[in-house]
């Protein structure tokens, strides 16, 4: 019989592979938690890391928010896309969200800062100002210029009939203090998010003219999705992290014990609990960090796993799809195809 406790761990395992992997939650970002599960605890570049990962998780989280603002707005009219990259004449350029309608579209850039924020006339950067610390950080309204003159490109590329394209800063913190000198021009284009609702019926009054056909928007959206080229980095590359580095075995859900050990279920010496699929993580840390190829010998060696029997039985449950012969065997790993067994 298992006891309360030990049913709440496996729950609690399995209420996290269904979350793990949000369609919206940037794939650098899992890669650096990742990375911080994978490195032992006074790792030099550790302090790095959660430095840049706090920062990361700042930005998704104001984008997440977001969401709230947005949710009022009537979807056959806008087609909301979120964290899109796109390339025109070899430059690459990103969008948090980008608003697309019939008559106009709109780029949002996403801010999540604290602080009293300054912007200034004579210097393309603001100024954040907390706990009577001054931090400069580069003009957003640089950047989404940048946006607006690439995206206009794009779309006379691809053929689009010409467009209005309009743009605002946004701040999802409610308690952010935004300051503009008088000189400082376009301060109507940077705004908080609740506010938000507010400007785009605003331009919905100025831009009346359709610009688009309705045929037009939807290819417009699906050729958007086709061409997004999703941000790929190399984190151990980026960190001067090697692979000896990274430490293998499976990590306890509940406590970040490492590693867990194998008797029918993955069991955690230093918390007790136990765990039917935790291996599924430790697989997803190596898709993210290493490579989307396995061996049968890389798996059994990543996973710690000790018995060849188990490692087959784990191996074989996963139904990956793979090339080469018993011996050579390659196995593909994604998303995907870890987690759609994991409620098996």
């Amino acid at each position: 019989m298992l006891n309360t406790g030990k049913i709440k761990c496996i729950n609690k395992i399995r209420r996290s592979l269904t979350i793990i992997i949000p369609i919206d939650k940037p794939i650098v970002l899992l890669q650096m938690e990742a990375l911080l599960r994978r490195i032992r605890e006074f790792h030099p570049k550790r302090s790095i890391i959660i430095e840049d990962l706090a920062k990361r998780t700042a930005g998704h989280k104001g984008e997440v928010s977001l969401n709230f603002h947005l949710s009022g707005l009537d979807q056959k009219q806008f087609r909301i896309l979120h964290n899109v990259r796109l390339k025109v004449n070899e430059f690459i350029f990103q969008i948090d969200f980008m608003l697309v309608s019939t008559n106009f579209i709109l780029i949002l850039e996403v801010k999540n800062i604290a602080g009293t924020i300054h912007f200034e006339s004579n210097f393309d950067q603001f100024i954040r100002t907390i706990n009577g610390k001054e931090e400069g950080f580069y003009n957003p309204l640089v950047q989404v210029r940048r946006q607006e003159n690439l995206l206009n490109q794009w779309l006379k590329v691809n053929k689009f009939p010409s467009i209005p394209i309009e743009s605002f800063i946004v701040f999802t913190n409610p308690q952010t203090i935004i300051k503009a000198d008088n000189r400082f021009r376009d301060s109507k284009k940077i705004i908080h998010s609740y506010y938000l609702a507010t400007k785009i019926d605003l331009l919905e009054k100025i831009h009346r003219h359709q610009s688009l056909t309705e045929k037009d928007l939807a290819k417009l959206t699906r050729l958007i999705k086709k061409k997004n080229e999703p941000e790929e980095v190399d984190i151990l590359a980026r960190y001067g992290i090697k692979k000896e580095e990274i430490l293998k075995g499976i990590h306890c859900p509940n406590c970040s014990y490492l590693p867990l050990k194998r008797k029918g279920k993955w069991i955690c010496e230093k918390c007790r609990c136990f765990f039917q699929d935790a291996h599924l993580i430790a697989l997803h840390d190596y898709l993210l960090l290493l490579q989307p190829t396995i061996s049968y010998q890389q798996f059994k060696d990543f996973l710690q796993i000790e018995s060849r029997s188990v490692a087959s039985k784990l191996l074989s449950s996963l139904g990956l799809s793979y090339t080469g012969s018993t011996k050579n065997r390659v196995y593909y790993l994604s998303k995907d195809s870890i987690f759609d067994t994991s409620s098996s």
